[in-house]
This record gives structure tokens, C-alpha cells and sequence, in this order.
């Protein structure tokens, strides 16, 4: 899988369009998984900002994958993450009443993104709806990123 190095500070010390952050979104290269793989980076940037101007330029980041992400789920998987999500029996589904697909859980995500890039919220609600978008990012990941596809089944393109 794919691997995101950037920080907090690779965010800032650039102009809006930054090659490093945002170079995969233009890559039609890039499946659904590494825009996850990189929700997810970008969800613990979020949860470490110290300050309100931080809060805005992560979320902008994370905006951006969601609306990628939105038009990448329904394309066909790299042959290496389709492999990755393939697996000889699928694991046992969750206990939890909380269950929304992937689309739900990504405009849910959206929903309080833009929440927070608004960024006139006081401080207690917004640290409150900080820590549920990075908890259903890491749901949106945790979907996305775990094997779906058993081996020897016909997969569609």
C-alpha cells in the first residue's frame, strides 16, 4: 500500500495547490485506497492542530480527498489493491450499530468538514466535532481499506 509522508508543516509552508499534499488527486493513478491512506494521514494532522488556524488549512486538505474520494469509489481498484483486499475468507462483520456505507459515511464527513473549515464555531464545538470527523475518518478508512473480495470469486471491473 501506498505510503504519505507530509506533516502538519508541509501543509503550511506552501501555496494552496501543494505538490506533495494534493499531487494525487491529479493522478488518475490513484484508487480509492490511497486517497483513504491519505484521509487517514491527513485525520491525525487534524486531531494534533493546536490553534483555529490550523484547523482550516487541514480541513481544506481533507475536503479536497472527499470530493476526490466521492468520484473514486465507484472506478475499478489497482490490480496491487485489489490483490490487498482480496482474502480467503472475508472477516465477520462489525458489532456495532453503526453501519452507514461508504457514501453516507462520506458525506457525513463532508458535512462536518465544512463545519469546521468555517471555523466560527467556538472552540469547545469545534474540538467536539474535530474528534468525531477523525473518528468516522477512520471508520471511512477502516471501510475502505479492509479486504472485501474472497479469493477464487469473479471480481468486476
Amino acid at each position: 500500500m501506498t505510503q504519505h509522508i507530509f506533516t502538519l508543516h508541509d501543509i503550511f509552508r506552501t501555496t494552496p495547490w501543494n505538490p506533495l499534499v494534493y499531487g494525487e488527486l491529479r493522478s488518475e493513478k490513484r484508487d480509492y485506497v490511497d486517497l483513504a491512506q491519505t484521509l487517514e494521514v491527513l485525520s491525525d494532522l487534524l486531531i494534533d492542530t493546536k490553534n483555529r488556524a490550523e484547523r482550516p488549512v487541514v480541513c481544506r486538505a481533507i475536503g479536497a480527498y472527499l470530493h476526490a474520494l466521492e468520484k473514486r469509489l465507484q472506478a475499478p481498484l489497482s490490480p496491487a489493491h485489489q490483490e490487498a483486499l482480496t482474502t480467503d475468507s472475508l472477516p465477520p462483520l462489525p458489532d456495532t450499530p453503526f453501519a452507514p456505507d461508504e457514501d453516507l459515511l462520506r458525506e457525513y464527513c463532508a458535512a462536518l468538514n465544512t463545519l469546521l473549515l468555517d471555523n466560527r464555531l467556538e472552540e469547545g464545538i469545534a474540538k467536539t466535532l474535530t474528534g468525531l470527523l477523525y473518528e468516522l475518518l477512520g471508520y471511512l478508512v477502516e471501510a475502505l481499506t479492509t479486504p472485501c473480495f474472497l479469493r477464487g470469486d469473479e471480481q468486476a471491473d
